[in-house]
């Protein structure tokens, strides 16, 4: 192959990601100017505060919702996560007001779904309570918006540019339990390490969630001493390739109902990626697309080179 004509099928490359990155960067900075208040939850379900957290983990196991607007006089006061109750139930605990989270951060639903983004990552928070002047209108959830960018993950263009993979964005540290481990002591170790889910270690490995701990607790408290991981995890646990790309897994991820996936390539485990890593990824992507097309122009390609 002579010279002039693999320097032409570079300058070929080299255009066609020009092309597809500037293509993609248009298609999506429509997409992320859509307002919160199309993306949004109207229906947004409340609880007093002086309801007791086994009524409150039962609602939200019941509706397989991961929060609950907190009230206190019939106003917002605050929200319960699956969190909450992970890292703050105890002995002394009953009702919830011993441990909701009482700062409510909230965004208006003229603002676009990237800007919720920014919010919520700057925030660490996986919700916001969507307020129009002093009306509480609606919730918007980190899946509303990873949700929003669901149909990039099925175009080709993202064949050729550089989007990140999930071995960017994930988690290496992996914290394992066996599977003799009680509920309680499963919070516990998720608690002092802040994570969402544990990996339990069997023939087989499964997961334990935030979610299974609310679950059981809803059924009745004494289930977090007297049962084990056994009992609730999810086993056998489903993975993904570390080199496939955040945006198809996050399509994967929606499809499961998932907001955690164990990484894995066929020789071993190699770390956990959340939903939050995904829209981190995304996002930040989405930023870093739009920087390169506004610094770059077309490549052109001079064809009298290779005649």
């Amino acid at each position: 192959m002579s010279s002039a004509v693999s320097d032409f099928r570079n300058q070929i490359k080299r255009y066609k990601y020009s092309y597809n990155l500037k293509m993609f960067s248009l298609l999506i900075k429509k997409h992320i100017k859509r307002k919160v208040g199309s993306v949004m939850t109207k229906k947004v379900i409340t609880v007093d505060w002086e309801t007791s957290l086994s009524e409150a983990a039962d609602i939200m196991r019941e509706l397989s919702i991961s929060s609950l607007i907190i009230t206190k006089n019939k106003t917002p006061a605050g929200i319960l996560t699956e969190q909450d109750f992970v890292r703050k139930i105890g002995p002394k605990t009953n009702i919830i007001k011993d441990i909701f989270t009482d700062n409510i951060v909230s965004i208006a639903p003229n603002k676009t779904i990237f800007e919720a983004s920014q919010v919520m990552l700057n925030n660490h928070f996986r919700k916001l309570v969507v307020m129009k002047k002093d009306n509480m209108v609606g919730i918007i959830t980190q899946t509303d918006l990873v949700r929003a960018l669901s149909a990039f993950g099925t175009t080709t263009m993202i064949e050729s540019i550089d989007v990140p993979l999930v071995e960017d964005v994930m988690t290496d540290e992996i914290v394992s339990i066996p599977k003799t481990t009680t509920l309680d002591q499963a919070r516990k170790i998720m608690a002092a390490h802040k994570f969402g889910c544990l990996v339990v270690k069997d023939e087989l490995p499964g997961i334990i969630t935030e979610r299974d701990i609310v679950s059981e607790y809803s059924k009745d408290p004494r289930r977090l001493t007297s049962f084990t991981v056994e009992n609730c995890m999810t086993c056998p646990v489903s993975t993904i390739d570390p080199k496939e790309n955040v945006f198809r897994a996050n399509i994967i991820m929606l499809r499961k109902g998932f907001r955690r996936l164990p990484v894995s390539n066929t020789a071993k485990l190699m770390g956990l990626v959340t939903e939050t890593d995904l829209m981190r990824g995304m996002y930040q992507f989405i930023v870093d697309a739009q920087a390169k097309v506004k610094m770059k122009k077309f490549i052109s390609i001079d064809v009298e080179k290779v005649k």
